[in-house]
């Protein structure tokens, strides 16, 4: 069996977390969608609109606005990190180390993370943790083996229906490939917390996944993984080209998550079950709209 090899030595002891506060509870009809705006290429930080500006519709039927916060939640972020062979490739493994040290670092203390590594499988290797004290966690990635990214997707989106917080993020940080998972894309989501999950991908470029990296142009037969994996989850996928960029790829991905706004509305429609489509709209020119493109019709796991 292939190994996955992430050498996690624990700076704390890692067993009261089993013994924190329990997991976010919430409205189980009360939808939350966080939005992200931009004008150009700048992140609209909240306050700029009120919830006056916004308008929201499920499967075309405009839903009353319930909830509308301007302040950033608490996230609970699941970081899945690459340790394939693909990632021993020049300087990947160390910039891929840098970047996930550059988001723990980010982090507020009400935060949470999670760390998944993955090459022929994936393996948590470190359970939800208050962030303070995840940025304590040594690390040291020995590249290796197959990829199996989206097994790792499958084993985030498990951690995320034990998440305490209330923003459930997931970032992927991976050169890109899949060759070896015995999930497809289409069993991923299965549940009404995953469904509500934003997907973020860190694609650090090799010279092997360059021509799979997130932003290929028309002409490409072969759909990249990554914005596959995104897909209309709310996130973005951002290039990481070398360790000096990590820093800034990083503080770019967290200004995202905490410039958002979160609208939130109780469904019209009974819940049955189906995935539903939502879109956010806002009534000022001017603004680029991003959030996720529905969610899956049933109670929610934390009711």
């Amino acid at each position: 069996m292939t190994r996955t090899i992430l050498t996690v030595m624990l700076m704390l002891s890692l067993a009261p977390v089993a013994a924190r506060q329990p997991v976010f509870k919430s409205g189980v009809d009360l939808i939350r969608i966080p939005v992200s705006l931009t004008q150009g290429d700048k992140p609209v930080e909240p306050g700029v609109l009120t919830a006056a500006n916004f308008k929201v519709t499920e499967d075309g039927v405009t839903q009353p606005v319930a909830l509308f916060e301007r302040e950033s939640l608490p996230l609970s972020l699941c970081i899945a990190i690459d340790t394939s062979g693909s990632m021993g490739s020049g300087f990947a493994a160390q910039v891929a180390l840098d970047a996930l040290r550059q988001v723990l670092t980010r982090l507020l203390p009400e935060d949470e993370a999670s760390i998944i590594a993955f090459a022929g499988h994936a393996v948590v290797v470190a359970p939800w943790t208050p962030a303070p004290d995840a940025t304590k966690l040594a690390m040291k990635l020995e590249p290796q083996g197959a990829t199996s990214l989206n097994d790792a997707v499958v084993t985030a989106l498990e951690l995320i229906n034990g998440a305490r917080n209330p923003r459930p993020v997931v970032l992927l940080i991976t050169d890109g490939g899949e060759n070896s998972s015995r999930t497809s894309l289409s069993q991923i989501v299965t549940t009404r917390r995953q469904s509500e999950t934003q997907v973020y991908a860190f694609n650090v470029v090799t010279a092997a996944s360059a021509q799979r990296s997130i932003g290929l142009g028309p002409g490409d037969d072969t759909p990249p993984v990554l914005p596959r994996l995104i897909g209309d989850s709310g996130g973005f996928g951002y290039r990481v080209l070398s360790g000096s960029a990590a820093a800034t790829v990083a503080r770019a991905f967290v200004d995202d998550l905490r410039f958002q706004y979160t609208i939130g509305y109780t469904p019209l429609k009974p819940l049955d079950g189906k995935y539903r489509r939502v879109k956010v709209e806002v009534n000022k020119r001017g603004f680029r709209v991003r959030h996720r493109g529905g969610y899956l019709a049933v109670p929610s796991a934390n009711p």
